[in-house]
Protein backbone atom coordinates (compact mmCIF):
# COMPACT_ATOMS: atom_id res chain seq x y z
CA UNK A 1 0.00 0.00 0.00
CA UNK A 2 3.04 2.44 0.41
CA UNK A 3 0.52 4.12 3.07
CA UNK A 4 2.05 5.46 6.59
CA UNK A 5 0.31 5.61 9.84
CA UNK A 6 2.03 5.72 12.80
CA UNK A 7 -0.13 3.23 14.23
CA UNK A 8 1.65 0.34 12.94
CA UNK A 9 5.16 1.72 13.42
CA UNK A 10 5.80 4.38 10.14
CA UNK A 11 7.68 7.78 11.16
CA UNK A 12 4.47 9.72 10.55
CA UNK A 13 0.88 8.90 9.04
CA UNK A 14 -0.02 10.36 5.19
CA UNK A 15 -3.42 10.40 3.53
CA UNK A 16 -3.38 6.60 2.24
CA UNK A 17 -2.20 5.29 5.52
CA UNK A 18 -5.17 7.53 7.25
CA UNK A 19 -7.36 6.17 4.40
CA UNK A 20 -6.74 2.40 5.10
CA UNK A 21 -6.56 2.55 8.80
CA UNK A 22 -9.83 4.28 9.09
CA UNK A 23 -11.20 1.60 5.84
CA UNK A 24 -9.56 -1.84 7.87
CA UNK A 25 -10.79 -0.26 11.07
CA UNK A 26 -14.55 -0.12 10.09
CA UNK A 27 -14.33 -3.70 9.41
CA UNK A 28 -12.51 -5.13 12.42
CA UNK A 29 -9.09 -5.57 11.09
CA UNK A 30 -5.57 -5.30 13.37
CA UNK A 31 -2.37 -4.15 11.63
CA UNK A 32 0.66 -6.34 12.43
CA UNK A 33 4.27 -5.36 11.33
CA UNK A 34 7.67 -6.15 12.43
CA UNK A 35 8.06 -2.80 14.37
CA UNK A 36 11.52 -2.03 11.90
CA UNK A 37 11.82 -0.09 8.82
CA UNK A 38 11.25 -1.80 5.57
CA UNK A 39 11.63 0.91 3.33
CA UNK A 40 15.25 1.77 2.49
CA UNK A 41 15.41 4.83 0.18
CA UNK A 42 18.34 5.00 -2.07
CA UNK A 43 18.45 8.85 -1.46
CA UNK A 44 20.45 9.69 1.10
CA UNK A 45 17.70 13.01 2.31
CA UNK A 46 14.95 10.20 2.80
CA UNK A 47 15.22 8.37 6.09
CA UNK A 48 14.37 4.60 6.09
CA UNK A 49 10.62 3.79 7.08
CA UNK A 50 8.07 1.13 8.00
CA UNK A 51 5.41 0.99 5.25
CA UNK A 52 4.89 -3.01 4.71
CA UNK A 53 2.55 -4.47 7.20
CA UNK A 54 -0.05 -7.06 7.21
CA UNK A 55 -4.05 -6.45 7.76
CA UNK A 56 -5.91 -9.36 9.25
CA UNK A 57 -8.79 -10.18 11.14
CA UNK A 58 -9.56 -12.63 13.93
CA UNK A 59 -6.19 -14.56 14.19
CA UNK A 60 -5.08 -15.06 17.36
CA UNK A 61 -1.22 -13.67 17.92
CA UNK A 62 -0.76 -16.99 19.23
CA UNK A 63 -0.94 -18.85 15.78
CA UNK A 64 1.48 -16.34 14.02
CA UNK A 65 4.64 -15.24 13.63
CA UNK A 66 6.39 -12.71 11.70
CA UNK A 67 9.75 -12.23 10.79
CA UNK A 68 11.68 -9.92 8.51
CA UNK A 69 13.75 -10.94 5.56
CA UNK A 70 16.85 -10.13 4.45
CA UNK A 71 16.81 -9.42 0.68
CA UNK A 72 18.96 -6.60 -0.45
CA UNK A 73 18.07 -6.88 -4.13
CA UNK A 74 14.87 -3.68 -3.24
CA UNK A 75 14.77 -0.67 -1.34
CA UNK A 76 12.06 -2.73 0.65
CA UNK A 77 12.80 -5.37 3.46
CA UNK A 78 10.29 -8.49 2.71
CA UNK A 79 8.43 -9.56 5.61
CA UNK A 80 7.09 -12.84 6.30
CA UNK A 81 3.99 -14.11 7.87
CA UNK A 82 3.70 -17.38 8.83
CA UNK A 83 -0.07 -18.92 10.51
CA UNK A 84 -0.59 -22.34 12.04
CA UNK A 85 -3.08 -24.17 13.15
CA UNK A 86 -0.95 -24.61 16.35
CA UNK A 87 0.44 -21.98 18.82
CA UNK A 88 3.63 -21.04 17.81
CA UNK A 89 5.63 -20.78 20.63
CA UNK A 90 8.08 -17.49 20.57
CA UNK A 91 11.37 -17.41 22.31
CA UNK A 92 11.23 -15.71 25.24
CA UNK A 93 14.11 -12.21 25.58
CA UNK A 94 16.56 -12.66 28.20
CA UNK A 95 16.07 -10.40 30.88
CA UNK A 96 18.68 -9.26 33.36
CA UNK A 97 16.43 -9.05 36.34
CA UNK A 98 13.73 -11.76 37.15
CA UNK A 99 11.80 -10.28 39.56
CA UNK A 100 12.28 -13.34 41.61
CA UNK A 101 15.37 -12.48 43.25
CA UNK A 102 15.19 -13.40 47.15
CA UNK A 103 17.00 -9.98 48.32
CA UNK A 104 16.77 -10.46 52.27
CA UNK A 105 18.66 -13.87 51.62
CA UNK A 106 20.97 -12.40 48.89
CA UNK A 107 21.96 -9.60 52.08
CA UNK A 108 22.80 -12.10 54.22
CA UNK A 109 25.23 -14.67 52.28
Amino acid sequence: FNAKHVHWGSRMTHTTGRELFSAASSFGCEFISTGKPTYWPTDPNKIPDLIDIFVIKNISPNYMKIEEGYDLNSDHSPILLTISDRIIEKPQNPALVNNQTDWDYFNHT
